[in-house]
């Protein structure tokens, strides 16, 4: 298949949600552009990951807008927006640590800590009417998650019948919902 094919076979499946073809698809791209940030841009193998699913969720939203329709552009597109989030993550992590005159212990949580404010009663029962709220394909997504913790997401995406991005999309909505749900009651 040449690159034209995949291309077009590429931007259908993300325009289809077709999560069989984008799981074939995603990890051979996946991987090829987190190789060019981490030998190109000297970024190291978790925040090329990051920034390539970032590229990806991009795309995905980007296409769905139909804001891109020249499908022979979609991996320069996606290689030119995974070195831009990257760029953009590295310098906002210096900012940030430059910034900074010094640890604020106060807003350290200690991980045993954490786990104390889990199993605090009132926010315990908080979490469990927020997660009341989710639809039930997130319900589905962070039971899944729950049960099976270790689990990578491209494993749990071919477990749950969707794709790698519709799933890392999920999570974080996932996470940003009960966050701003928890925030909001307490």
């Amino acid at each position: 298949m040449n690159q034209s094919d995949r291309n077009s076979r590429f931007y259908d499946a993300l325009k289809e949600n077709n999560s069989i073809v984008l799981n074939e698809e995603f990890s051979g791209v996946h991987k090829a552009l987190v190789d060019y940030l981490v030998f190109t841009k000297g970024a190291d193998k978790a925040g090329a990951e990051d920034a390539v699913s970032v590229a990806f969720i991009k795309l995905l939203e980007a296409i769905k807008e139909d804001k891109i329709k020249e499908k022979e552009a979609l991996f320069k597109w996606l290689m030119m927006t995974s070195n831009s989030v990257y760029r953009d993550e590295k310098n906002k992590h210096l900012n940030k640590h430059t910034n900074t005159d010094e640890f604020n212990e106060d807003l350290y949580i200690e991980p045993a800590e954490q786990i104390d404010l889990m199993e605090d009663p009132k926010r315990k029962r908080l979490l469990e009417l927020c997660m009341e709220l989710l639809t039930e394909d997130m319900k589905a997504t962070l039971d899944y998650l729950i049960k099976f913790p270790d689990v990578t997401l491209m494993k749990a995406s071919k477990a749950l019948r969707v794709s790698y991005i519709t799933l890392r999309r999920r999570k974080s909505r996932i996470t940003h919902q009960l966050h701003e749900c928890v925030q909001e009651k307490l």
